[in-house]
């Protein structure tokens, strides 16, 4: 699988839970379907930024704080798995490669602040708008910044 959607993964996993060892990713990743070796996630965790984090007696993996803007690394990767963007009856629909949905919902409601219900699977993503002419304007805004 590219190397963008394992990243994303990566991202993915150590969001959710407690990851301490490249070869606790490695093993998750390789559940998740992605052919990985050491030096493949050793380089991931270099080029996405992830640091260890103490925690009382135990660390994990951690990226910078979430803030109210798409992180850089986030926003060069997501162009590369959107694959469709869409509107029907004031909906927003981004289809997305298999496995990267959370993570392009949380980069999305990061974009559409408060205007609408952001929810994903897998590899679909839809945001519910009050009228198509907010989904609409919102699917240009993502369409110009992805």
């Amino acid at each position: 699988m590219k190397r963008n959607s394992r990243q994303l993964k990566i991202l993915e996993l150590i969001e959710l839970e407690s990851v301490n060892t490249q070869e606790e990713i490695a093993n998750r990743l390789k559940e998740a379907g992605f052919e990985v070796t050491q030096a493949t996630i050793s380089r991931d965790i270099k080029s996405l930024g992830l640091f260890k984090l103490t925690e009382g007696e135990s660390t994990r993996y951690a990226k910078e704080a979430r803030g109210t803007r798409v992180n850089a690394k986030t926003s060069e990767v997501l162009p590369n798995v959107i694959q469709r963007i869409f509107t029907s009856g004031g909906n927003l629909f981004l289809e997305v490669e298999n496995g990267c949905g959370r993570l392009v919902k949380d980069a999305v409601k990061k974009i559409v602040d408060k205007g609408a219900a952001v929810m994903a699977d897998d590899d679909t993503v839809v945001a519910f708008f009050y009228d198509d002419g907010q989904a609409i304007k919102m699917a240009n805004k993502l369409r110009e910044y992805f």
